[in-house]
């Protein structure tokens, strides 16, 4: 709410819209990357779309059996 200046409402819409989009893991939604990634580049923060190895840090992902609460 306070960093994208939403009413308590519109945050709880916007939280119902995406969290379904998210898994415990940690990966990244990747119906919605493309999108992401044509914000990126249209706004100028990016060039191109980057590897996932230069956005994501797998190593908790990847290790996730390992260390979670069964």
């Amino acid at each position: 709410m306070d960093q994208l200046k939403y009413s308590k409402e519109d945050a709880e819409r916007a939280y119902d819209d995406v969290i379904n989009s998210f898994n415990e893991r940690g990966t990244l939604p990747t119906k919605w990357m493309p999108v992401f990634w044509e914000i990126a580049v249209a706004s100028g923060d990016v060039k191109q779309a980057w590897p996932e190895s230069q956005l994501l840090d797998r190593r908790f992902i990847d290790t996730f059996d390992q260390w979670a609460p069964k």
